[in-house]
C-alpha cells in the first residue's frame, strides 16, 4: 500500500486581467489571440498554478475520492491504540426529561480484569462517571442512590457472535434474513439492512444480562458479509441505526466481516463449490481479484496526488472507480487490515487452510467462531504473533461431524496455551439470554474465575475492538452493568438489575415478584470445579467402600446435618448405608474412598430425542432412521439401540444414568414406543432396564409432513388411544395450549390412559385443567424462548417473568423437566438444570432434584422401578461429580 499526500481540489480562479498600452496595441492583439486561443485552453486542461479547473460536479467528485485515498491510509486496526478519558460522553446518550445521576452504592465488583470491594459507581449521562468509596454521601437531591447491599455488579455481557434480529422469533419464513443465498460470495451484504427492531428476543437477551451483541450474517456463503453490533435496548424510534454500538457510517467506525469455511457453505452452494478445495479456491480467486481492485486504487490516489498536475488533472477526469465497486469495498477494506474478520471453522483442517490464506494475502482474523477443534492446533493459534481468540461453546458439541472434536475441556487447554477464549451463543442455535451459561460450565471444567468471567466480558470486547467502551467497569466507559442475585458462574444465577448507556430495562418491582426468594438470599458461594470424577458403576469386581456420605435426596434415605456414614457396594446392590459398615470378610475390598462432601440421590432420568438410536444428528448414516408415518405402524425403540456412543459417555459424565428415548420422529403422528436403557450399558444384554415405556405421539405443526392436519391428528390419535387401551402411558409432544386443551378433552374420553404432555410450552396456561385431569408435564426445554410459532407464548421465565415450573408445580401438576427437542448433546446440563428449575420454582434442593428423577417417573408410569442410590461428590448441579453407581439397596 502506498503513502500519498492528498491536497483538496479547489474551484477554478479567474484569470488576472492584461493592461493592454494603445502604443503597443498589435502586440496587445497578438497577446489577447495567444491568452484566447492558446493558453485558455490549457489553463482549462491543466489548472492554474496547483489548482485544477474543474466543474463543481467535477470538484465534488475530486474531493470525494481523494477523501476514499484518505481511508486508504487509515492504519490497519492492529496498529491503533484506544484510550478511554474518564470525562468521556458516550455518544449514544439521549438527553431525556427525566434525567437524573444514578449512583450504585456498596456494590462489590468485577470490573472486567479484577474485583473490587464495596464501592459507589456514578452513572451521569450514559456514562460510568466516577468508582470510588461513599460517593453518595456527597451527592445532592438530583441523585438517584440504589443501595445494591453488597450484591455483585458486572460489566454488561458481551455476546460476539449472534443473529438476533435477523432471525427474529418466533421463526417465520417471512422474517428470516440470516442468509444472503443468492450466491457463495457475498460480501456486500450487511446485517444493518434486515435487523428486526421488533424481534422479543432483543429485550429477553438484555434480561440475561448481555447488553452487546455483534449480529452477524449466517454462515451459508464463504464471505457472509458485514455485522453489526447493536445494543440490546429497544429504542423509542423503533430504528435500527438506534441500537447500533457505533454508528453506521463514518471513516472511524469499528468494521467486522463474517467469513465462513466448512460444512455449511459447501452444502449451501455446491454448485459453486462442494468440497474444502473448492471453497479455498473460490476464497483464493476473490481475494486475488480484491487484491487487483487494491492496486488500481492505490494506483489512482498516486497519481491524483502527484506533484505532476497534468498527472492530477487526468485523474480526477478518470475518477477514482473500478468495475463493480460497491462489490469490492469490503473486501479491499478487509486487506488493508480495516475489518474485524471473524471466521466460522471448527476442524483443525479449516483453521489452518484460513490461517494459510491470511500470510497469503496479509490479512488477519480476529477470531475463529465455532472451533470445536481448536483446542488440538493451540499451538498453531499461540505461534501467530498476534491474539486470535477462539469463540467457541462450552459443552454444544458432536450434533455434526466438524463439532465431533468437541471437547468440555477446549477452554481451559486453549487458555493456557495463551489463546484468548470467549463464549458465545450463536442466537437462536443457542438462547443468549443464557450466555453466562457457558462459562459457568467451563468454570466446572476448570477454566480460572477470573477467565471464565473476562469470556463474556473484557476479553469478549477486546475481540470486537470495543474494550475502550464496554466489557469493563470504568470511568469512562459505557455504563452497561449487571446487578446479580448471586454470584455469575453459580448455577442459576439470575440478574435483578441490567442497566444499558445507565438506563435501567428491568422492572425491579417484577423482577422481585418472579423470583421466589426475591433475590434477597443473595450468596458469593461458588461452584466447585471439581470435574475429574467418572460415572460407572462400583464395586463390579468385589467391594467398594465410601466414607463420607453427608446429604441425601432420596425420600426414603434422610441424613441429619451432624452424620457422616459410610456405604458399601457391590456394584449391583448397597450392602450397607450406616455410620460404621463392617464389610463381609469374605469379599475383596477394590477400592476405599473417602469424599469430603459425599451426597445420595435417586437416578436421573432423562427423557431424550434420540440418545441410543443417533450418534451425529446431522448426518443420516449415524442414525437409526425415521419410525414408519403408517399410524398402525408402531415402531419399538429398544430394538434399534446402540451403546457406546459418544452421546451417551458425556451424559453419562454429567450424572445422568437413565436414558427413556422413543424412536426417530418421522414427521408423522406417532413416534412409537420408548425403551429406557442405562447410559453406561455395554449392550442390550445388560443396558436395558425397561423395553417398553411408553407410547409417544406428535400434535403440531412437526406432525403435518405426512399430510395430516392438526384436525385430523387429533382424530387419528383418538383412534391410537382405542387401540392402545390403557396399556401404556401415552406422551404427547406438543407446544400449542389449543392442542394441549384437545389432549385434555382425549383424557376425559380415555380415563384408563395415562396421559403425559412433553415440550409443553405453552402447557402453563392451562395448568389447573392439567392438574384436575390428572396429566403430567414434562418441559423440554423448561428454559423456554419463542422459538416457534406454535408456542410463541412462552414464558421467558425470570427476571422478567415467573418460571412455568413454578406455576405448573404451584397448581398441582405432576412436572418434570428434560432438556429440549433435539440437543440431546446438552444431557450433560440436566442435574445443573434441576437445580436451576428448582431455584426458580421456590423447591429445596431435594425437591428440585425431583424434577429429573420422581417426578419423570410418575410422569411415564415407571413408579414401580426400583432406583439405584447415585453417589456425588459435592452438590450435584452445583459443580459436584458422581463418583458412580452404588446399586439399590439391599
Amino acid at each position: 500500500m502506498g503513502t500519498y499526500d492528498l491536497p483538496h481540489a479547489s474551484p477554478p480562479r479567474e484569470p488576472k486581467r492584461r493592461s493592454f498600452l494603445s502604443v503597443n496595441a498589435l502586440l496587445g492583439l497578438a497577446a489577447a489571440y495567444t491568452a484566447v486561443f492558446v493558453l485558455y485552453p490549457a489553463y482549462r486542461f491543466y489548472g492554474h498554478g496547483d489548482e485544477l479547473n474543474l466543474t463543481t460536479v467535477q470538484k465534488q467528485q475530486f474531493n470525494a475520492d481523494l477523501a476514499r485515498c484518505q481511508e486508504f491510509q487509515k492504519p490497519p486496526f492492529w496498529e491503533v491504540q484506544k484510550t478511554t478519558p474518564g470525562n468521556r460522553i458516550n455518544p449514544r446518550y439521549r438527553v431525556t426529561e427525566n434525567d437524573k445521576i444514578t449512583v450504585l452504592q456498596n456494590a462489590t465488583v468485577f470490573d472486567g480484569e479484577r474485583w473490587i470491594g464495596s464501592v459507589d459507581l456514578v452513572i451521569e449521562q450514559g456514562t460510568i462517571r466516577e468508582i470510588d468509596h461513599n460517593i453518595a454521601k456527597h451527592r445532592g437531591q438530583d441523585v438517584e442512590v440504589i443501595d445494591v447491599q453488597g450484591k455483585i455488579v458486572t460489566p454488561g455481557l458481551v455476546d460476539v457472535h449472534s443473529h438476533s434480529g435477523v432471525a427474529p422469533f418466533p421463526a417465520l419464513r417471512g422474517s428470516d434474513d440470516t442468509n444472503e443465498g443468492t450466491q457463495i460470495l457475498t460480501p456486500f451484504a450487511r446485517t444493518l439492512d434486515a435487523i428486526h427492531v421488533y424481534d422479543p428476543a432483543h429485550a429477553l437477551i438484555a434480561s440475561g444480562g448481555v447488553t452487546t451483541s455483534l449480529v452477524l450474517p449466517g454462515s451459508a456463503n464463504i464471505l457472509g458479509g458485514e455485522a453489526f453490533a447493536i445494543k440490546n435496548a429497544v429504542p423509542a424510534d423503533s430504528l435500527v441505526e438506534s441500537m447500533l454500538v457505533e454508528p453506521s457510517t463514518g471513516v472511524n467506525r469499528t468494521r467486522w466481516m463474517k467469513m465462513a469455511c466448512g460444512e455449511n457453505p459447501k452444502r449451501s452452494h455446491p454448485a459453486q463449490a462442494s468440497t474444502r478445495m473448492g471453497l479455498s479456491w473460490k476464497l483464493r480467486e476473490h481475494l486475488s481479484q480484491a487484491k487487483d481492485a487494491m492496486k488500481t486504487q492505490d494506483a489512482w490516489c498516486a497519481r491524483a496526488t502527484s506533484k505532476d498536475k497534468k498527472i492530477r488533472h487526468k485523474a480526477a477526469l478518470e475518477g477514482l472507480s473500478i468495475a463493480n465497486e460497491k462489490y469490492w469495498e469490503f473486501t479491499t477494506a478487509m486487506l488493508r487490515g480495516q475489518v474485524h474478520v471473524n471466521t466460522h471453522c471448527y476442524e483443525t483442517v479449516d483453521i489452518e487452510t484460513m490461517i494459510r490464506h491470511t500470510h497469503e494475502f496479509g490479512f488477519r482474523v480476529s477470531a475463529f467462531h465455532h472451533a470445536l477443534s481448536a483446542w488440538k492446533v493451540a499451538g498453531l493459534l499461540s505461534s501467530q504473533g498476534y491474539p486470535i481468540t477462539q469463540a467457541i461453546f462450552a459443552e454444544l458439541g458432536l450434533y455434526k461431524k466438524e463439532g465431533y472434536d468437541a471437547n468440555f475441556y477446549a477452554g481451559k487447554i486453549l487458555h493456557e496455551a495463551g489463546v484468548p477464549v470467549v463464549y458465545k451463543s450463536d442466537h437462536p442455535v443457542t438462547n443468549a439470554k443464557y450466555l453466562l451459561q457457558q462459562p459457568q460450565a467451563a468454570y466446572q471444567y476448570g477454566l480460572p474465575e477470573d477467565v471464565a468471567l473476562k469470556s463474556i466480558t473484557s476479553t469478549a470486547a477486546r475481540t470486537l475492538a470495543l474494550d475502550d467502551r464496554i466489557g469493563y467497569v470504568r470511568e469512562g466507559y459505557d455504563a452497561d452493568l449487571v446487578v446479580w442475585d448471586s454470584h455469575p458462574l453459580s448455577t442459576g444465577a439470575t440478574p435483578l438489575q441490567v442497566f444499558i448507556d445507565g438506563k435501567p430495562t428491568l422492572n425491579s418491582t417484577e423482577v422481585v415478584a418472579n423470583l421466589p426468594s426475591g433475590g434477597a438470599h443473595f450468596s458469593y458461594e461458588l461452584p466447585s470445579a471439581n470435574s475429574n470424577m467418572t460415572g460407572k458403576s462400583l464395586g463390579k469386581e468385589g467391594l467398594t467402600i465410601i466414607h463420607g456420605i453427608k446429604s441425601s435426596y432420596i425420600p426414603s434415605q434422610e441424613i441429619t446435618a451432624s452424620e457422616s456414614l459410610t456405604l458399601v457396594t457391590n456394584g449391583t446392590h448397597v450392602l450397607c448405608l450406616a455410620a460404621t459398615c463392617e464389610p463381609p470378610a469374605a469379599r475383596t475390598i477394590v477400592k476405599e474412598i473417602t469424599l469430603e462432601h459425599g451426597t445420595l440421590t435417586p437416578p436421573v432420568y432423562a427423557v431424550s430425542n434420540a440418545l441410543g438410536l443417533s450418534e451425529i444428528e446431522q448426518e443420516q448414516i449415524t442414525r437409526d432412521g425415521p419410525a414408519p408415518t403408517d399410524p398402525n405402524t408402531i415402531s419399538k425403540a429398544h430394538f434399534g439401540l446402540h451403546f457406546g456412543s459418544d452421546l451417551l459417555q458425556r451424559a453419562q459424565f454429567g450424572g445422568v444414568t437413565k436414558i427413556i428415548t422413543p424412536p426417530n420422529p418421522s414427521g408423522g403422528i406417532v413416534r412409537g414406543v420408548s425403551a429406557g436403557f442405562y447410559s453406561a450399558g455395554a449392550s442390550a444384554l445388560d443396558g436395558i432396564w425397561q423395553e417398553n415405556v411408553a407410547l409417544h405421539v406428535v400434535i403440531g405443526q412437526s406432525a403435518k409432513k405426512a399430510g395430516d392436519s392438526i384436525s385430523r391428528q387429533i382424530e387419528i390419535l383418538n383412534s391410537v388411544i382405542i387401540n392402545n387401551n390403557g396399556t401404556l402411558p401415552v406422551v404427547v409432544h406438543a407446544d400449542n395450549k389449543d392442542d394441549i386443551a384437545q389432549i385434555i378433552l382425549l383424557s376425559r374420553q380415555h380415563p384408563r390412559t395415562k396421559f403425559t404432555i412433553f415440550n409443553a410450552a405453552e402447557s402453563y396456561l392451562l395448568a389447573h385443567e392439567l392438574a384436575e385431569a390428572g396429566i403430567s408435564v414434562i418441559l423440554g426445554p423448561w428454559r423456554c424462548a419463542p422459538h416457534n410459532w406454535e408456542g410463541r407464548r412462552c414464558l421467558a421465565g425470570p427476571p422478567m417473568t415467573k418460571s412455568p415450573v413454578k406455576i405448573l408445580v404451584d397448581a398441582g401438576v405432576n412436572t418434570g423437566i428434560a432438556i429440549g427437542t433435539t440437543d440431546d448433546d446438552l444431557t450433560v446440563q440436566l442435574p445443573r438444570e434441576a437445580v436451576w428449575a428448582g431455584k426458580y420454582a421456590g423447591l429445596g434442593e431435594a425437591e428440585g432434584w425431583r424434577l429429573v428423577s420422581g417426578n419423570v417417573k410418575k410422569a411415564l408410569g415407571l413408579e414401580g422401578e426400583k432406583d439405584e442410590m447415585v453417589v456425588w461428590e459435592g452438590v450435584p448441579g452445583k459443580g459436584g461429580r458422581m463418583v458412580g453407581v452404588a446399586g439399590v439397596k439391599a
